[in-house]
């Protein structure tokens, strides 16, 4: 489950395509990067800002339903299904469904643009007035207003969670009383390759960094393109898993994933787009 929520995961960051036009892989990759729509009629009554904003609440609702969860094991007929084991491996399926999206949502509302304003001040004076606007709605100031609150929690959440959760997963290990949900996580690691699952995570972080940051499409499609590569190679070097199988659809996600990267240039033709779903429902259906 863990490489097709990167691979859809991934897809949705790093492949390009025609906004106008529907495509069979976007509601897929939609549902796991818990990026849900709530209908055109809401989306029309709220502004950029509360757009982006709106994406917190899938993650929210995955929580919710993990604490319902916990709340219902301590009911001895519901010890069955939400035992310990279940529990921990419950919330490591809520970490890697919800990272991607919670990286992706709170780099966006941090995301600011410089606009220089020229302004007249008498007949024949100006000025020149150089504010910071939020990149998707020029009309909020970054960090007043509105923006202040949403960046607020943007930034609790990148420094919480998306930056030092890399960093905890192999420490871990130090501490006894961790060591039922290290041992989760690291299950179909080789021993001395347990600290890939941190990379599993990183690498989630890096498509959503240059996602949100690079504004040119052929930059970020250059950057997204070696990227992919990059990380096919990592892993045909590191071959983390237990199972050959394992590494083997691992390293299959990774080449189609490189290869999708790579048709879905900025100006691709249909005959592209056609490849692009073939090469993402094909896969994902054998899976």
């Amino acid at each position: 489950l863990s490489t097709l929520y990167f691979f859809a995961q991934a897809v949705a960051l790093a492949v390009r395509v025609d906004s106008t036009q529907p495509h069979g892989h976007e509601y897929i990759t939609n549902t796991l990067n818990l990026n849900w729509s709530f209908g055109m009629c809401l989306n029309s009554n709220l502004n950029a800002l509360q757009r982006h904003a709106w994406a917190y609440l899938a993650p929210a609702y995955l929580l919710f339903l993990f604490a319902l969860s916990l709340f219902l094991s301590r009911f001895y007929r519901f010890n069955f299904i939400f035992c310990r084991s279940g529990c921990i491996r419950m919330l490591w399926q809520i970490i890697l469904l919800s990272f991607s999206s919670l990286a992706t949502t709170s780099f966006r509302l941090l995301k600011c643009t410089k606009l220089t304003t020229l302004t007249t001040q008498q007949v024949s004076s100006f000025s020149i007035e150089t504010s910071f606007r939020f990149a998707e709605d020029p009309s909020f100031e970054c960090f007043k207003g509105d923006h202040l609150v949403w960046a607020t929690i943007a930034i609790v959440i990148v420094v919480t969670f998306c930056v030092p959760m890399p960093i905890i997963l192999p420490a871990i290990r130090k501490y006894p009383r961790l060591l039922p949900f290290y041992d989760v996580y690291t299950a179909d690691y080789k021993h001395e390759k347990q600290w890939w699952c941190a990379v599993d995570l990183i690498r989630r972080l890096l498509l959503a960094a240059v996602y949100t940051a690079e504004d040119d499409i052929q930059r970020q499609h250059l950057a997204m393109s070696l990227i992919c590569a990059f990380l096919l190679a990592a892993h045909t070097l590191a071959w983390p898993f237990k199972a050959q199988k394992a590494n083997i659809i691992e390293a299959v996600f990774l080449t189609l994933l490189t290869c999708l990267t790579l048709l879905s240039s900025p100006h691709h033709n249909w005959y592209q787009s056609v490849a692009i779903e073939c090469l993402f429902f094909v896969p994902v259906t054998i899976f």
